[in-house]
């Protein structure tokens, strides 16, 4: 999938299929890559990362908090972490059962 002059490199689940970028393309940047998350052009941005890695809710949402701490609201940089913490705990908590 090419879009704005760039071949996408997100990872799909299966051959042939888009991207959320591009099954959503009426979304802008700030939807589909916002900065706080790494941006359309870092290679690790976050959900890059997390698809890639078939990390799942729990912990893909650990990395999305731990990659924008002090990112997206400096002023929110320990809750994010603290939110990162509290999907971790979750995360151990299913595998211990």
């Amino acid at each position: 999938m090419v879009a704005n002059g760039r071949a996408c490199r997100r990872p799909v689940a299966r051959e042939g299929e888009r991207c959320l970028t591009h099954r959503f393309p009426e979304q802008d940047a700030a939807v589909n890559h916002p900065d706080h998350y790494g941006g359309a052009d870092n290679p690790y941005e976050c959900i890059k990362v997390i698809e890639a890695w078939d990390l799942g809710f729990n912990l893909g949402n650990a990395l999305k908090y731990i990659s924008r701490a002090g990112k997206k609201d400096p002023a929110r940089a320990v809750e994010d972490l603290r939110k990162a913490k509290q999907y971790l705990d979750f995360e151990i908590e299913r595998r211990s059962r």
